[in-house]
C-alpha cells in the first residue's frame, strides 16, 4: 500500500523500503545548446520553508549507484545513466532521479513534507552579431516588425538606425538620420507600417516608412517637447506618442499626415522615461524616473491619474502585459547606484496598485513581454560594471516553485544590454548590447 500526501523519503518514516526520490544538484542549470552538465543525486528530506524561497531540503547521503535518471522533455535535454545532461535545443525540462523499490511496503507521507523538487534545466541558443568598432556603432534601443521580420536598432553616437533581418541577423545599410541627433527610443507599429525614433539631443522625431524597405519619411522638430526619449503607438497605429524627458510632456504625432506633424501635447510630470498603451487600448501609461506611474486617457473621458511606485529610485523600463493586465517596471537607478528590483503593477484595478516586487540582477533596464506565456524578459544593464545577462521573470506555483513572481533564469548576452525586443509568435529575443557594439539573438528557454 502506498499513500502519497505530499512528501518524500518516507522509508525513514515507516521503516518500509518504499521508492525513494532523490534530490538532484544543481537544482537549476542554464545551458546553451550543445553544452553538458554533470548532475549529482542525494537522499534528502524537504519541507516547505519560506514561500519566497521555495522548499528547503536537507541532504543526507550522496547516491552514486542504482539511480534511474529521467528527463521530462528529452527533446530539449537528455540525461544518461551516469547523470550527464546534454542540451539539444532551446526550451526547458525537469530532471529527476529515483531509486527503485526493493520490496513492497506501507509508506505514509506526511503533510509537513514536500515532494523533492526536480532539477530545472533551461536551454537557450545564442548568436552574437558585431555592429563594428567605435562609439558610433554602439546600439541603444531595438524594436521588431513581426510581419516584415526585421528589427530596427538605434545607434545614438552614429545618428543612424540599423536594420536587421530576422531570424538570420543579417545587417543592411544603416538609415542615416541627417536631421536627428542621438536617436534613443524606437517604436514600430505593424498596423500602420510606421516607426518613430526619438532623437534625444536635437529635440526631433524621425518617422520611418516600413511598407517595403525602411525609408526615412521625415525628421522634424517637436514644437512642444525637449529631450524626446521614448515612444509608442496608438492601437490604430496612426498616432505616435512620444515622451520628452526634459519638458515632461507627451507629444501626439500624426504619422500618416504628409508631412507628419504634432497634433497635441500634454504634461505628465518631470523626467518621463517610458510610455506604453494600456490593456484596454484607451490610455497611455507613463513612468517617470522619480518613481511615478501616470495614466493618460486617450479619449475625452477621464482625468490624468498619477500613483507613486514604492521601492528603489530610478524607474526606467516599462512593458505592459495586455492579456493579463500587468505592467512591469524596472528600477535601474543610475550608473553610480544601480538598483536590483522589478515592480509589477496591477492594471486591472483603478488606480493601479503594486502587486509584487521581484529582486533582480544589478541594474535592470529594459523589459519586454512574451505575449503567449506572460513571461517578462529583463535586460540587466548593470552599473559601473556592465551587466552581461537577461533574466526571465514569471509566476510560479507550488509545490515545485514559489507562490508568486520570481526570476527563473538568467541568460548570458553581450556587455551592457540597453534594449531588447521579442519577435511575436516566437521565442526569439533581440538584445542591443551597448558595451561591446553587438546584438545578441537569443532563442529563449520558454515553456
Amino acid at each position: 500500500m502506498f499513500l502519497d500526501t505530499g512528501c518524500a523519503g518516507c522509508a525513514k518514516d515507516t521503516g518500509s523500503p518504499c521508492p525513494v526520490d532523490l534530490l538532484v544538484e544543481p537544482q537549476k542549470a542554464i545551458l546553451k545548446v550543445g553544452e553538458k552538465i554533470s548532475l549529482v543525486a542525494w537522499e534528502a528530506e524537504c519541507s516547505s520553508g519560506h514561500l519566497e524561497e521555495g522548499p528547503f531540503c536537507t541532504k543526507e547521503r550522496e547516491v552514486k549507484e542504482g539511480i534511474i535518471w529521467r528527463s521530462s522533455n528529452p527533446a530539449v535535454a537528455t540525461v544518461n545513466s551516469t547523470g550527464i545532461a546534454t542540451a539539444l535545443t532551446d526550451g526547458r525540462t525537469k530532471i529527476t532521479a529515483t531509486i527503485p523499490p526493493q520490496s513492497q511496503g506501507l509508506c505514509i507521507r506526511y503533510q509537513n513534507y514536500w515532494l523533492i523538487p526536480p532539477a530545472q534545466v533551461f536551454v537557450y541558443d545564442r548568436n552574437d552579431i558585431s555592429l563594428g568598432t567605435g562609439l558610433e556603432k554602439a546600439p541603444w534601443d531595438v524594436d521588431i516588425h513581426p510581419g516584415k521580420g526585421i528589427a530596427l536598432v538605434t545607434l545614438p553616437m552614429g545618428d543612424t538606425v540599423q536594420t536587421v533581418t530576422l531570424p538570420s541577423g543579417g545587417l543592411s545599410t544603416a538609415l542615416p538620420l541627417t536631421a536627428g541627433s542621438f536617436p534613443m527610443g524606437i517604436a514600430i507599429s505593424p498596423t500602420s507600417n510606421r516607426a518613430v525614433v526619438a532623437n534625444r539631443f536635437s529635440d526631433t522625431v524621425t518617422i520611418v516608412d516600413l511598407t517595403t524597405s525602411p525609408v526615412v519619411l521625415s525628421t522634424f522638430s517637436l514644437p512642444s517637447g525637449s529631450g524626446p526619449i521614448a515612444g509608442t503607438f496608438s492601437p490604430t497605429g496612426g498616432v505616435a506618442i512620444v515622451a520628452s524627458y526634459d519638458t515632461g510632456r507627451l507629444s501626439f504625432i500624426d504619422v500618416m499626415a504628409e508631412p507628419p506633424q504634432e497634433r497635441a501635447w500634454i504634461g505628465v510630470g518631470p523626467s518621463p522615461t517610458g510610455v506604453a498603451i494600456s490593456p484596454a487600448g484607451n490610455a497611455a501609461i507613463v513612468i517617470r524616473q522619480e518613481n511615478a506611474l501616470t495614466i493618460v486617457p486617450l479619449d475625452t473621458i477621464g482625468d490624468i491619474i498619477t500613483v507613486s511606485v514604492s521601492g528603489e529610485s530610478g524607474l526606467f523600463g516599462l512593458a505592459v502585459d495586455r492579456a493579463r493586465g500587468l505592467a512591469y517596471l524596472t528600477h535601474w537607478g543610475s550608473l553610480a547606484t544601480p538598483g536590483n528590483s522589478i515592480s509589477i503593477m496591477d492594471l486591472n484595478v483603478f488606480p493601479p496598485t503594486l502587486l509584487a516586487t521581484v529582486k533582480a540582477e544589478e541594474g535592470p533596464f529594459d523589459v519586454a513581454i512574451h505575449e503567449e506565456s506572460g513571461i517578462a524578459v529583463i535586460g540587466n544593464l548593470g552599473g559601473t560594471t556592465p551587466g552581461t545577462s537577461i533574466s526571465l521573470v514569471e509566476k510560479l506555483e507550488p509545490p515545485y516553485g514559489i507562490l508568486g513572481f520570481t526570476v527563473t533564469a538568467s541568460i548570458p548576452v553581450g556587455k551592457g544590454p540597453t534594449g531588447l525586443a521579442l519577435l511575436s509568435g516566437t521565442n526569439l529575443a533581440v538584445v542591443a548590447n551597448s558595451g561591446d557594439n553587438s546584438l545578441s539573438l537569443i532563442r529563449l528557454p520558454l515553456p
